[in-house]
């Protein structure tokens, strides 16, 4: 009885683009499937050092290698063959368009972690930055903009956008909020200073004269001074 083995068949290099991933895995998968199940898993070499593969395609089987490469080499022949138009017309390419490339392949308790990454995002960031300087303009640290669903009629969000260095909306709000807390508490100390006052002079069988800053301070309290 023959044993099943596992046997190496490519390597993919760490960041290749997740179409052309997608697609030798599924060529090598279509083209080895009668001789047994293809694996994905980490290639070889440390990936974060930037050498090595980011994945090994592997297959079981119980198959010599001189029948796999039989295999390959006629899958090859089907492949150099002129193959069908996919359109009339190229996809335009982009100047900085984005796409997502598979960096590592690791082996996890659930099956295998893809890694990815993303071509042409530096160009992208930095259209978003322009963006973002174009928006705050004038301001002080950060604008606020409301963006509303339309396929969505009650709802909506805001978008803001702040400089780093400076404050956000909400340590700002609570610097504010913390200002009104002992702001309120200088007025009720004035108040309860104001009440002092009037009670001294009025505790007596003859009253005093009320001192004419008392009325002064609770005119200046009820901001009709």
């Amino acid at each position: 009885m023959t044993e099943t083995r596992r046997v190496p068949i490519a390597e993919i290099p760490a960041g290749q683009g997740i179409n052309l991933f997608v697609a030798v895995t599924a060529v090598l998968d279509a083209a080895l499937e009668p001789l047994g199940r293809t694996m994905l898993g980490p290639g070889s070499g440390s990936v974060l050092a930037g050498a090595g593969s980011a994945s090994t395609v592997s297959l079981d089987t119980e198959e010599s290698i001189g029948r796999i490469c039989q295999v390959l080499e006629r899958a090859a022949l089907k492949l150099r063959k002129k193959p069908k138009p996919l359109g009339t017309q190229p996809e335009p390419e982009l100047d900085g368009e984005i796409e997502m490339t598979v960096d590592a392949v690791k082996a996890s308790d659930d099956g295998i972690d893809l890694v990815l990454g993303m071509t042409g995002a530096q160009t992208t960031l930095v259209f978003l930055a322009d963006t973002m300087r174009e928006a705050l303009g004038d301001a002080k640290n950060y604008v606020q903009m409301e963006i509303r669903d339309p396929n969505k009629r009650w709802e909506r969000f805001w978008l803001t956008v702040q400089r780093a260095e400076g404050k956000s909306p909400a340590t700002l709000r609570d610097i504010a909020e913390a200002r009104v807390a002992e702001l309120e508490a200088v007025v009720a100390r004035v108040s309860a200073l104001a009440d002092r006052w009037e009670h001294g002079a009025l505790r007596w069988a003859e009253p005093l004269p009320v001192p004419p800053e008392v009325a002064q301070v609770r005119a200046a309290l009820a901001g009709t001074s």
